[in-house]
């Protein structure tokens, strides 16, 4: 760093920091762009433009403020490169962008504008207005749908359009209160010329309220006060005052209108007074927020508190039945400037007692934005969450709210379980119909919001009767998020749980997390949630990006998440041991529950999608997103899971990398990464590597313009090139078996044989293909499939498609024969060769087209002494006597035919039970801790080290029965084998035993008198039990009497002596053998360790045989 001087010190400069933006990265020809420059430590610039007429301009800048900017106007196509350079006398820095200019285009690109995204159910208008996008000037025809959401028919179809300056439109309004809900928009525009149709789907565009009661005409007359409540206030002293609401009732259209003057309630920081009785007001109210007009200050601090009639401790009855949902209560404002709600203590707006059927309407009589604002009163004063949806309230819908700065959360919405009100506990009541759209909530100390309780597990409590009861939290249903602006919010920018069917979309959440806390740092969480999350921009976070946890199937699309902290997630799952939805059985595997996250933008800096290692969830469709991650893709899973996740993504741009290079992201043909910006240019090769398994339509709402091919990430291309290869797809045959006429297999291989860029296959032998699933052709286009039970000709139906292009169906035919029932080996002792009972477990290996019927077994080849007895599922056979034994069978189908007889061996000899143990096995070479390992071919059973030290491993004997069980003392990395201290091997199997099992250890390692141990659990009795001690550890000499290896009983206790070749490079000794008596507890113990202080010095520990004397 050099330093300025002008007689004095003025300013040390570092080196310079620059970024640029450009408003439009897809010009057409003719059109200006706009280049803004900022920098620090910049003090000149210069710029690099390209207009599109061949030549590069160089242009000295105007760096003002650390600002500058250029226009340009675009007089040619082509990627245009655009440099800026900041500098000063020590440093220059350049950014590059690029543009992507065009001429206009002749197929029907367009837009959507709504004039309102709100309306209401008494025919206000919602003008969906059609604007042509890339240049587009042909003649064309527009088909409108509107859906009721996530309904297939269209509740309203216009097929003529209305002409106004640059665009065109069609004017929606309804008029009946059933009608109220929220609207998805599709439209398709047909071009004359070429008849290309293209169609955009944007879902939630319009969402139609409740209407508002009229004004009555008269208000010095014509109504009635109802005593809401009686309160302190500022100028009354120790006094309260009576406050009514106003009511007057049927103002036209069967609703009546209400006004209430909110009290500023008891003077002591908590603005507290009795809740006001909303269930006396009758169907359809609007109830309009008033000043108190005796208040001094207009700013005063209040709350609104709000309940019903039926107290949460009595039962979940609604408090409010006088309200529907197609006329509910209306809580709204009539001004043309927002409604303050200054608060403290707890709650700005909270309800009690079971209230239902309720909207807070921002928008009002005058259609103002965020006309309902609740904030903190005083930085001196508490003020806890704006909005509480709690004791039993539900059917509620916020819209056009402003929440802010309070020192929890902007909603709280839940009714906490409590083991005293099963009322309140899952599947005995459910929070339906939360809507919150429209709303701006910012500056929280805690979540944006906090809806639904923290998790879906089990709970286990006692109630006021005394009894230990299970129980879970409510559910959420049928909850919609949607249009939210969540900025500035100092936990997760929005927290959602035990939401069923739910849709989190088009939001935006900014700056979430800012306090960084641990475990309250991610975007957005979802964290307990079935149905959909899409279109969602996160961005500016300091955990995780997206928090997921399933409750049931997910869809996850078209999310943008960027701009994020080092070594976190891009996406958290959360799997819960406890959670029944997750872990239905109880075996912490899941395979139900699907996981589809497609077509989304994450931009991390840690494992791109964490798993949490204890239910292993194995249905995850990672399919066609860009992603950048660090060190992993997929983690904290087991390997099989992982394996599995692996095998099922596909299409997707993963970029393993330390640090996010934006450059090389628009490499790709993305506009400008760094900025958030990840449209992709017409003929970006990410436009055709996507899978198109689950593509609905882009972040723009465009639907697949092509057939065939389909994109990666959330954008299709700025416009169709004529470069993208989309053939249509054609399955010219199937071939079975090569063409063979008959098979007497029930497998057969089918080849297809195809035209195109066909990527997926179906199947099946009935023609309409109804319960065929679509698969990833494999190589050399052939396929294994199983014929239906039943002989006689089969015919096989089979598909092929590519993105949105499906084939014809083709068929073929094949003859499936029968073939005898064929007996091709008999198995012993499950293989084994050795065993130590008269009593053999048989099993017959067959093939054919028929099952075996009877059975029979003899220890004479010719059979002479056996009957034939029924197939049963376990077959054993008795010998009477010890020694080498070769026993004969034969199996006879129903039909009468007989098979081949086949013989096998075995020796039965009584031995003494000997169990080899293997110590120091981690999970991933032993996953099951509990079953363990055991190794047929060597008798060894494989101890895994790695698990709770609770959790007991079977251990087996050398015949493969279960001798009894062990668990280490320790869960750590001494119990495991580890690189520095592992045992030494001879590189040819040549040791006692084989160089795998030389290898593995257990070590205890200290300069002080320690030890770790593994305890089992044995039958009682007496063994005699050696060790095999063995570490190529060399850093100094191991001296035998420096270590402490000892057999513990309840009984008894004994030293091991090592061998004279101690425990370094010790392949082949192992320690005597010492007899120890187990007891009636079956404890037995292995201690080893350090048995003198002050050297360092390690104890490992390889095999324990363990024999019965």
């Amino acid at each position: 760093m050099k330093e300025s001087y002008s007689n004095i010190l003025k300013v040390s400069i570092g080196k310079v920091l620059a970024k640029t933006i450009i408003d439009n990265y897809f010009p057409i020809v003719g059109q200006d762009i706009r280049i803004d420059a900022t920098t620090k430590w910049g003090q000149t610039s210069e710029w690099q433009i390209q207009n599109g007429d061949g030549h590069t301009t160089t242009v000295t800048g105007n760096l003002l403020h650390d600002k500058d900017s250029q226009t340009v106007t675009i007089t040619g196509t082509g990627e245009l490169q655009q440099k800026f350079t900041g500098k000063n006398f020590a440093f220059s820095t350049d950014v590059l962008k690029t543009v992507y200019a065009m001429t206009t285009q002749n197929l029907p690109y367009f837009d959507i504008k709504v004039s309102n995204e709100i309306i209401r159910t008494d025919n206000e208008i919602s003008r969906i207005m059609i604007y042509p996008e890339n240049g587009y000037t042909g003649a064309h025809t527009v088909i409108a749908r509107i859906y009721k959401e996530n309904e297939w028919m269209p509740a309203f179809t216009f097929t003529n359009t209305m002409q106004d300056d640059g665009f065109e439109y069609v004017d929606f309004f309804v008029s009946q209160a059933t009608e109220r809900g929220i609207y998805d928009l599709e439209i398709d525009v047909i071009d004359t010329a070429t008849g290309k149709m293209f169609s955009k789907r944007i879902n939630k565009i319009i969402t139609v309220t409740p209407r508002l009661a009229n004004e009555p005409a008269d208000r010095e007359s014509g109504y009635r006060d109802i005593l809401a409540t009686t309160a302190y206030t500022t100028y009354s002293g120790k006094i309260k005052i009576n406050f009514y609401i106003r009511l007057w009732e049927n103002t036209g259209n069967g609703l009546s209108y209400a006004e209430l003057a909110i009290p500023s309630g008891e003077q002591n920081g908590t603005c507290y007074y009795d809740a006001i009785d909303i269930s006396v007001l009758p169907a359809g109210t609007t109830l309009v927020l008033l000043n108190d007009p005796n208040e001094p200050d207009p700013g005063y601090a209040r709350r609104l508190l709000f309940k019903g009639n039926n107290p949460i401790s009595i039962s979940n009855e609604n408090g409010t039945p006088n309200f529907t949902w197609e006329n509910p209560l209306i809580i709204t404002i009539n001004q043309n400037f927002p409604y303050e709600v200054p608060f403290c203590y707890y709650g700005g707006v909270s309800f009690d007692n079971n209230c239902r059927n309720i909207v807070i309407d921002g928008r009002g009589y005058k259609n103002i934005s965020k006309g309902i604002h609740v904030h903190r009163y005083s930085l001196d004063l508490f003020a806890e969450t704006c909005v509480f949806l709690t004791n039993g309230t539900a059917e509620i819908e916020l819209l056009e709210l402003e929440l802010s700065d309070c020192d929890f959360t902007g909603i709280m919405a839940k009714t906490d379980p409590d083991p005293s009100r099963p009322w309140f506990w899952f599947g005995n009541w459910e929070m339906d119909n939360l809507l919150l759209h429209h709303c701006h909530i910012h500056d929280t100390l805690g979540e944006g919001f906090y809806i639904g309780y923290f998790t879906p597990e089990t709970k286990t409590g006692t109630n006021s009767d005394g009894e230990t009861v299970q129980y879970r939290a409510h559910a959420l249903t049928n909850t919609r998020i949607y249009r939210l602006l969540l900025e500035n919010n100092g936990y997760d920018g929005m927290q959602l749980s035990n939401a069923r069917g739910a849709e989190v979309c088009y939001n935006e959440l900014y700056n979430a997390a800012w306090r960084g806390e641990k475990d309250q740092a991610s975007g957005m969480s979802i964290q307990s949630i079935s149905g959909k999350c899409y279109n969602n921009i996160i961005h500016k976070f300091n955990g995780p990006g997206l928090q997921i946890g399933p409750l049931g199937d997910l869809d996850v699309f078209n999310n943008i998440v960027y701009d994020c902290p080092s070594g976190q997630p891009g996406i958290q799952f959360l799997f819960m041991k406890d959670c029944p939805e997750q872990n239905p059985n109880g075996d912490d595997t899941n395979d139900i529950i699907k996981m589809y996250v497609h077509n989304n933008v994450i931009l991390c800096n840690g494992v791109g999608v964490n798993g949490r290692n204890t239910v292993q969830m194995t249905g995850l469709y990672f399919e066609d997103n860009i992603i950048v991650y660090k060190d992993a893709l997929f983690g904290n899973m087991t390997n099989a899971t992982i394996a599995q996740w692996e095998s099922q993504a596909s299409g997707n741009l993963a970029l393993n990398r330390k640090v996010i290079d934006f450059v090389e992201l628009d490499s790709y043909k993305i506009a400008d990464s760094a900025n958030g910006n990840f449209q992709i240019a017409a003929d970006s090769e990410l436009i055709q590597t996507g899978s198109g398994n689950n593509f609905h339509f882009d972040f723009r709402g465009y639907k697949n313009w092509f057939g065939t091919v389909a994109p990666t990430g959330s954008f299709l291309g700025k416009y169709k090139s004529d470069s993208i290869n989309d053939d249509p797809i054609t399955l010219v045959s199937i071939s079975i078996n090569d063409g063979v006429s008959s098979t007497r297999e029930q497998i057969v291989s089918v080849k297809l044989t195809y035209t195109g860029a066909a990527t997926r296959y179906r199947i099946s032998e009935s023609s309409d293909m109804e319960s065929a699933t679509w698969q990833d052709i494999p190589a050399e286009n052939i396929v294994e499939y199983k014929l239906s039970d039943g002989f006689g000709e089969k015919t096989i139906y089979a598909q092929v498609a590519a993105g949105s292009m499906d084939s014809d169906i083709v068929s073929a035919t094949i003859d499936y024969q029968s073939t005898p029932l064929t007996l091709e080996a008999l198995i012993l002792n499950d293989g084994k060769a050795i065993s130590r009972y008269l009593t053999i477990p048989v099993a017959f290996i067959y093939s054919g087209s028929f099952e075996p019927a009877k059975y029979r077994l003899d220890e004479l080849p010719d059979m002479s002494n056996s009957e034939w007895l029924d197939i049963v599922e376990d077959i054993t056979y008795i010998f009477d006597s010890l020694g080498q034994k070769i026993l004969y069978g034969q199996l006879q189908d129903s039909e009468g035919n007989l098979t081949e007889i086949k013989s096998a061996g075995i020796t039965i000899e009584q031995t003494a039970k000997k169990a080899i143990i293997s110590i120091g096995w981690n999970n991933s070479d032993v996953p099951s801790a509990t079953e363990g390992y055991y190794d047929p071919s060597t008798g060894i059973t494989k101890f895994q080290s790695q698990a709770a030290i609770s959790t007991p491993r079977n251990i087996y004997d050398t015949f493969g029965e279960i001798l009894g069980t062990a668990v280490p003392s320790a869960n750590s990395s001494n119990m495991i084998s580890s690189s520095g201290t592992k045992g030494y091997t001879t590189g040819n199997d040549s040791g006692i035993y084989p160089d795998s099992y030389l290898e593995h250890n257990s070590v205890y390692g200290g300069n002080k008198i320690g030890n770790e141990s593994i305890t089992f659990t044995l039958p009682s009795g007496s063994y005699k039990i050696r060790l095999l001690c063995n570490t190529l550890w060399e850093t100094r000499l191991i001296p035998n009497e420096s270590l402490m290896y000892k057999a513990v009983t309840d009984i008894d206790e004994t030293m091991f002596v090592l061998p004279e070749s101690g425990v370094q490079k010790n392949t082949q000794y192992m320690t005597e053998y010492v007899t120890v008596t187990v007891g009636d507890s079956g404890m037995l113990r292995i201690d080893f360790g350090v048995g003198i202080d002050g050297t360092y010095y390690y104890a490992p520990l390889n095999v324990i045989e363990i024999e019965e004397v």
